[in-house]
């Protein structure tokens, strides 16, 4: 089961708004779109898609991660237990 801590939560809708604020996106609801691109990515390969250990100078982070590229241009690491 997957469960985010509430302050990765709070982090999501900032991210929404930075991305609007910063006019990567031209509406809001673009931007909760991509966000939600992401959680969704979360929530359905994170059992599956194979994972990398993180490597030392990143462990604060979390001991495990995988990366989810959205666009050829940007590429997301995500962190996880």
């Amino acid at each position: 089961m997957i469960q985010f801590k509430s302050s990765l939560l709070v982090e999501f809708d900032v991210l929404i708004f930075e991305f609007f604020q910063n006019n990567y996106f031209g509406f809001i609801e673009s931007a909760e779109e991509y966000v939600l691109k992401i959680i969704d990515f979360i929530y359905e390969n994170l059992d599956t898609f194979p994972h990398k250990k993180t490597p030392a100078e990143l462990k604060n982070f979390s001991p495990n991660y995988i990366f989810f590229k959205i666009n050829p241009r940007t590429t997301y690491y995500i962190f996880f237990e």
